[in-house]
């Protein structure tokens, strides 16, 4: 992969996705899209030579509408990362575990803490599009009452605080993500069969 261009990420800076382009690339420039389609659009129609998106957790699963959108478009798979990810719950500064009424963040993360939830099942649990954008979102409302659960690195993007370590189910919680691009996309097809066997 080349050192320096220009990367589809979706969500926006904080998320594990980022994480991963800063993995794969030493110097690139970030361009943050709001659903993975968007993503692979980006790299279809030339607007970035490369996109990166996740494709599947050790403890949740696949992340079943990559694998939907993969399908749909042109692309092949240059590289793959795996990710650790470390759940934290955020809140704004001065609120307490037991002033939340709500939850937020992307139905793959919510699917990883799953026991952490249902310790807490008074909790409204809400579903977002991004970890980051759940927790951006909650830094500029200042809500007494909401938390995120997202990456340690966006308390301090965001100027958040950590209410709770360590929410994930699983100790040894890791994501994979795929870096697509169009160069021999013809090659699709076998791409495709390389990441579903777990081989990328």
């Amino acid at each position: 992969l080349p050192s320096r261009t220009v990367v589809a990420c979706p969500g926006i800076e904080g998320s594990y996705a980022q994480q991963a382009v800063s993995r794969l690339f030493s110097i690139p420039t970030i361009l943050y899209f709001n659903s993975f389609a968007k993503v692979f659009e980006a790299v279809e129609k030339g607007l970035c030579p490369y996109g990166v998106l996740p494709i599947e957790n050790s403890a949740a699963g696949a992340v079943a509408s990559v694998y939907d959108l993969m399908v749909k478009h042109r692309f092949s798979i240059a590289r793959a990362v795996k990710v650790k990810i470390d759940h934290v719950l955020l809140a704004n500064p001065g609120v307490k575990l037991e002033q939340i009424r709500e939850i937020e963040s992307h139905p793959h993360a919510l699917l990883q803490c799953g026991n952490f939830l249902s310790k807490h099942n008074n909790i409204q649990v809400v579903p977002g599009s991004n970890t980051a954008l759940s927790a951006k979102a909650l830094a500029e409302s200042k809500s007494q009452t909401k938390a995120v659960i997202a990456s340690r690195a966006c308390a301090e993007l965001y100027g958040l605080q950590v209410v709770a370590e360590d929410v994930a189910d699983a100790k040894y919680n890791h994501t994979r993500f795929i870096c697509i691009h169009l160069h021999s996309a013809r090659q699709k097809s076998s791409s495709q069969t390389m990441v579903l066997y777990g081989i990328v």
